[in-house]
This record gives structure tokens, C-alpha cells and sequence, in this order.
């Protein structure tokens, strides 16, 4: 699907599906199994478009251990 260049699954605007998305991706990333994203040109690229929005830096998704972040956390 992503193949033709759309920047979300399902329609226009970024929705249910990209959010089940944009999770998975960032724990493809977290699991040190990023190169199979990599491999895939469409996938990067959508991924890629995932990141940038302003929604994924406000959810806080993490796709790596981030020690101070979960230090601040616990406290």
C-alpha cells in the first residue's frame, strides 16, 4: 500500500491505523530490529513521515531506552 507514496494507510489524514503504526514501528525500533525497516524504502519513508508530526513528539513515543526520561519518571 505504501508503495504509491500515500503518507497514511487509510485515507487523507493520519488515523487509526497509523496510530497502531507509528507504535509498532517505534517498537521495531526499540527492539534493535530497525534494519528490517530500513530494508524497505516505502516503509522508511512512511515512518519517516510518522516522526515528523507534531502528534508523535506530544504522545512520547519512545524507540529507545532513554535513561533521564525514565529517571524523571519514576521520581
Amino acid at each position: 500500500m505504501l508503495a504509491d507514496g500515500r503518507r497514511f494507510l487509510c485515507g487523507d489524514t493520519y488515523g487509526p491505523a497509523d496510530v497502531v503504526w507509528t507504535v509498532f514501528l517505534a517498537r521495531m525500533r526499540f527492539i534493535r530490529r530497525g534494519a528490517e525497516v530500513e530494508r524497505l524504502p516505502s516503509l522508511r519513508r512512511y515512518e519517516a513521515d510518522l516522526c515528523a508530526g507534531a502528534s508523535f513528539v506530544a504522545a512520547d513515543v519512545w524507540s529507545s531506552v532513554n535513561i533521564i526520561k525514565l529517571i524523571k519518571q519514576m521520581l
